[in-house]
């Protein structure tokens, strides 16, 4: 019998957007190299949260299974920890009723599903491989969502070593992650460094546009098109999550220093905590645009279609989050500018690569340098976006980590 494996995860196919789309590439990838994948995971519940989705489908031989949870919309707040909540029970319920004993690959989405599932899986003596995106709870410590010291967050802690200590293996997504976790772990041996991946075939072959062709952004927000690629402007483009823990605040600091320069054009595409902070900036400053997650099938010709690509993390949540935007930058081949401490894995990145420049969160006026020298070197730019390229190809290609991932179940 061939290599199993079941990835538990609450977003999967055919909702393409955060861990949705990295898993689903992930399963995707280790299915074509042979690994037999199935998934437990939930229903849509961004944009058209209603829409009907098969409880069972097969996706690029990929069986799927969606479990019961309640489809509040994601951008609401109690919804979605009702969402987070119900599905987390409904995973627990499933494991406990799972004959199967195959590996099971779990994520931090939601945050204590990977609790549940180490209870479980020890209990029936299950091997698990616990997938590190975001660490809990000293993320929401760090965004003040949880007390330091209270004693939710104490009890977290604990139940959080208890998964970490009994799992088969723990990856993290980043090194300055890997300091974070490895307090928890006794055997060192099992802590594992693999990067975050992009399908960078495919967004390289959607990333070839022509000029001059118009493509819809997205259903969920009307027939829009990518005008801004031949409007001769700099774009400056941030796509994915706008969560607590990202730095927007700076770079609409930028946007509003700038908006009586015409050469440039702010454009953030995505959902999230602080998008309404770029809504109430949009309505007030002409050099942003707001759109909301494009499907899939663009996502190559909107990242390549920015002459700066932007992600950003808080200082305090570097080594707790990995932002997995950048991946999708670095295979579009386009230069990337990191708003986040200089300690961060994509600063270490950024700069290791000679893929764009870093800033520190804050500093509007280094960014406003950072945007003038684009705009008086643009040479220079475009041989950092080759050189983000080839880091994709050389060290975040989907392929190149699907088959890490294989290799380091093979061993359990």
């Amino acid at each position: 019998m061939g290599l199993r494996l079941r990835i538990l995860v609450q977003l999967f196919y055919p909702e393409m957007v955060s861990t949705g789309q990295t898993m689903t590439e992930l399963g995707e990838a280790l299915q074509a190299e042979g690994v037999a994948v199935s998934v437990y995971c939930g229903y849509p519940t961004v944009g058209d949260h209603r829409q009907k989705v098969l409880p069972r489908m097969t996706h690029a031989g990929i069986q799927i299974e969606r479990l019961w949870s309640t489809r509040f919309p994601k951008l609401n707040v109690w919804g979605k920890l009702l969402n987070h909540l119900t599905f987390s029970a409904s995973g627990l319920w499933r494991l406990l009723w799972d004959r199967e004993k195959d590996t099971v690959l779990v994520t931090t989405n939601p945050p204590v599903l990977p609790i549940l599932c180490a209870f479980v899986c020890v209990l029936k003596r299950r091997p698990y491989v616990y997938l590190v995106f975001d660490v809990y709870p000293e993320t929401a410590v760090a965004a003040g969502v949880l007390s330091t010291h209270g004693m939710l967050t104490r009890l977290w802690r604990r139940l959080q070593g208890f998964a970490l200590r009994h799992a088969a293996a723990v990856i993290v997504i980043g090194r300055c992650m890997h300091a974070r976790i490895s307090p928890y772990m006794k055997d060192l041996s099992r802590l594992h460094y693999i990067p975050v991946w992009a399908d960078d075939q495919r967004i390289a072959a959607l990333s070839q546009t022509a000029p001059g062709v118009v493509s819809p952004l997205s259903p969920l927000g009307g027939p829009h098109g990518f005008e801004w690629s031949n409007s001769g402007k700099i774009v400056i483009g941030y796509s994915g999550n706008m969560a607590r823990f990202h730095d927007i605040e700076t770079l609409l600091a930028a946007a509003e220093c700038l908006k009586d320069d015409s050469r440039f054009l702010f454009v953030f595409v995505g959902e999230g905590h602080k998008r309404r902070l770029v809504s109430d900036a949009a309505k007030k400053l002409p050099n942003i645009r707001l759109e909301t997650y494009v499907p899939r099938d663009q996502l190559g010709a909107l990242l390549r279609s920015f002459s700066v690509g932007v992600v950003s993390l808080l200082p305090g949540h570097e080594g707790l989050s990995v932002p997995s935007k950048t991946y999708g930058l670095l295979a579009a081949g386009c230069p990337v500018l990191g708003i986040l401490p200089d300690t961060s894995e994509i600063a270490l990145m950024i700069t290791s690569s000679e893929s764009g420049m870093v800033v520190s969160p804050g500093d509007v006026s280094g960014l406003i340098a950072v945007f003038q020298d684009r705009a008086a070197r643009p040479e220079v730019w475009a041989s950092w976006g080759q050189n983000a390229r080839l880091a994709s190809e050389n060290q975040y290609a989907l392929t190149r980590v699907a088959a890490t991932y294989k290799a380091l179940f093979e061993t359990l």
